[in-house]
């Protein structure tokens, strides 16, 4: 069973001709606890690879990968990624679950790509600051599995229709359209405009990780002004080690061919040693991948191919990627 690699997989280090090394993306490590956490390329630990959502300090949701036993089948699978985003069960330090601790999945079920999960009265003590998250991080952890494109929720055996805390409406079904730490009131633009799944850095204990927002954007939108929006976006929001210059990042041309996208910008997304800013760089692909559906693209910076190499001209494969993967 494949996940979507629009959830899973993600980060990158690339070289600009002579000029822009390439580095490894850091490792972060935990105090008083035996893991590491990465953003690699590669093959990850051994055993099924799957994606958990869990809470920063100010309520973000940021996902993290790690391997589960293998063999498990999809129920087993599911249960085994809510049992990870519980109260008590993190796998990551300076993180914490969504699910009240003594609210663990009672069964699931799937009918087509519609997957029902049956929680137990306990459920309903989550914290109401999170009510959103929560069904965020529940709706993105279930259907990164190909298999599952739709969520019913279901509390002691009724549909839950309302969220038992803040009466937020739960939508029937549930899927990726309810967006990721989305702080945007979009009821009145749903309309015409399309989300964008936007990739930004935050600094943990000096060191990066790499969170999704949703953005939504009009539907007339082109494919240059799409990209623009996204690193507008990315620089905005990232916390980025190494700062950019003051002026602004421009999409120079762009175009789409199948599932290889080619994009070249401007020398602005260096940073102040005239190399790749990695972490914005790796932020714009994980966003192209979530947002665009693409598996490959060629990146150009003022016209100059970058890549993983440095030497040749093979596009990035984004599906050899994997987002914050946790090595316990």
């Amino acid at each position: 069973m494949k996940i979507k690699p629009e959830t899973l997989k993600q980060g990158a280090a690339l070289m600009f001709g002579a000029v822009a090394l390439a580095a490894y993306l850091t490792t972060v490590l935990w105090p008083s606890r035996p893991q590491s956490i990465t953003t690699v390329s590669g093959p990850g630990a051994s055993g099924d690879m799957v994606q958990v959502y869990l809470l920063d300090e100010d309520a973000t949701l940021i996902p993290y990968t790690l391997g589960i036993e293998e063999g498990l089948d999809l129920n087993q699978k599911i249960a085994e990624v809510l049992r990870l985003m519980t109260i008590g069960n993190e796998p990551v330090q300076g993180v914490r679950g969504l699910l009240p601790n003594n609210a663990q999945l009672e069964s699931c079920s799937l009918q087509g790509s519609q997957l029902s999960l049956y929680f137990p009265e306990n459920f309903r003590n989550y914290d109401p600051k999170t009510e959103m998250r929560l069904l965020e991080g529940v709706t993105w952890a279930v259907t990164q599995f190909d298999e599952v494109s739709e969520v019913l929720l279901y509390l002691a055996g009724e549909p839950l229709t309302h969220m038992p805390q803040l009466s937020t409406p739960v939508p029937m079904p549930l899927n990726r359209q309810i967006g990721i730490n989305n702080f945007e009131n979009t009821v009145n633009r749903l309309h015409d405009s399309h989300s964008l799944t936007v990739f930004y850095t935050r600094q943990k204990n000096g060191m990066s990780v790499y969170v999704p927002k949703t953005l939504r954007i009009s539907n007339q939108t082109s494919l240059q002004d799409t990209l623009s929006s996204i690193l507008s976006d990315i620089s905005v929001f990232s916390q980025l080690k190494q700062p950019l210059a003051q002026t602004p990042i421009a999409v120079l041309d762009c175009s789409l061919d199948a599932d290889l996208l080619t994009i070249n910008v401007n020398g602005e997304i260096l940073d102040e040693e005239k190399k790749v800013n990695e972490e914005l760089v790796t932020s714009l692909l994980l966003s192209i991948q979530s947002s665009l559906g693409v598996s490959r693209v060629e990146l150009q910076v003022d016209g100059v191919t970058v890549n993983l190499s440095g030497v040749n001209d093979d596009p990035i494969d984004l599906n050899s990627l994997i987002l914050n993967q946790i090595l316990l």
